[in-house]
């Protein structure tokens, strides 16, 4: 079952936060929904995915405020309901013609197929990734996984105000409790360095996201799921319990020119301050630039699976220990996790050339181009 909503007004927050089904925001996101457009106060577009047989489809008029009184009656010799009430019978009804009326929209959901027998199981929440499609989007990724989608979408237009106010409040926290900093074995000079790539880089590197792992109290895992390695950034006397938040890291296509001419002259040309490469034609390509997501229903299978199933790199500086903390039966290990083949000049894998390889292989996956 898949629904796209293509257009709802007013704010969906203060359209459904009312109703005993949705007792939050993230209660609204967590019912399946995978990838979000432009969310303001007067215009929400997204794409809500359920996995089910039926095929939900909305219509392209304006959908008001669910202020209106639920009304549920069944249409005669049609075996149709229509309500305004709980989600829920919605999302498991797939046998039947549902329509959600409200004041003159209607959201109509029909089955494929004729007679499929109603289930009464509950469709199962899966793990939801949320693009905050911002040009630092490691920082607000971490800042949706703390504080909610809902109150990242009520910043409104003031998103540089909002960064500058937390990554100020971040600093003032690291500057009062140096001494938490010493027992992590941060330096003062990197503490200073930290701040300083803080307040002042336009993106948040990961360097820095050991600040936001203490402020916030959590840990921290960056993913890399194409390279099947991830970072993980501790607070102070973390444990088990202490909560994960979970930000993957991709390296989108870049775009190519239109014509092969233009191909060959843009290759050729030096990129400009935006990262593009431009021709006298007007096509350009991108270079593949790093951006992050953010689980925000992150669930138990996640991170096993995360942890079970990729590597776990030591740190942004440096990616894995000595050659000596490894034997050969764990580098063996990590190349079966990363997925990694014999390179055809090597004959027969010895340990440096085990070790070599993994490393060049998580230095690559983590440029930032």
């Amino acid at each position: 079952m898949y629904m796209r909503i293509r257009e709802i007004t007013p704010f969906l927050h203060a359209s459904l936060y009312h109703y005993p089904r949705f007792e939050s925001f993230e209660d609204i996101q967590s019912c399946g929904i995978h990838e979000w457009g432009v969310l303001s106060k007067d215009t929400v577009k997204q794409i809500m995915l359920v996995r089910e047989k039926s095929r939900i489809s909305v219509s392209e008029s304006a959908l008001p405020i669910l202020g209106n009184e639920c009304r549920k009656h069944t249409e005669p010799h049609s075996g149709s309901t229509r309500f305004t009430t709980d989600a829920s019978e919605l999302l498991t009804s797939p046998g039947e013609k549902l329509e959600l009326v409200v004041s003159d929209v209607e959201v109509r959901v029909s089955s494929e197929e004729a007679n499929v027998p109603r289930n009464p199981t509950p469709v199962s929440l899966r793990s939801t990734i949320f693009s905050p499609r911002k040009q630092d989007s490691l920082f607000w990724s971490m800042y949706i996984a703390k504080h909610g989608v809902g109150e990242f979408f009520e910043i409104g237009s003031k998103y540089m105000n909002k960064e500058i106010e937390e990554k100020s409040k971040i600093m003032e926290f690291m500057k009062t409790n140096r001494p938490l900093l010493k027992s992590m074995k941060i330096t003062s000079d990197k503490g200073q360095e930290i701040m300083g790539d803080l307040m002042t880089n336009k993106k948040t590197e990961l360097t820095v996201v050991c600040a936001f792992a203490l402020f916030y109290q959590v840990r921290i895992w960056v993913v890399s799921e194409d390279s099947r390695t991830y970072f993980e950034f501790l607070p102070h006397n973390s444990d088990d319990n202490t909560p994960v938040y979970v930000i993957h890291r991709s390296k989108p296509k870049r775009s190519e020119p239109l014509c092969s001419d233009a191909r060959n002259e843009v290759e050729a040309s030096p990129p400009n301050v935006d990262g593009l490469r431009t021709s006298a034609l007007g096509s350009y390509t991108r270079f593949t630039t790093v951006s992050y997501t953010v689980d925000t229903h992150v669930l138990e299978e996640t991170l096993i699976r995360i942890r079970d199933d990729m590597f776990r790199l030591e740190s942004p500086t440096f990616h894995m220990k000595g050659i000596s903390n490894y034997k050969i039966t764990d580098l063996e290990k990590i190349i079966k996790i990363l997925g990694i083949t014999r390179p055809p000049e090597i004959t027969k894998w010895k340990k440096n050339d085990m070790y070599n390889t993994i490393r060049l292989h998580c230095m690559t996956a983590w440029l930032d181009r």
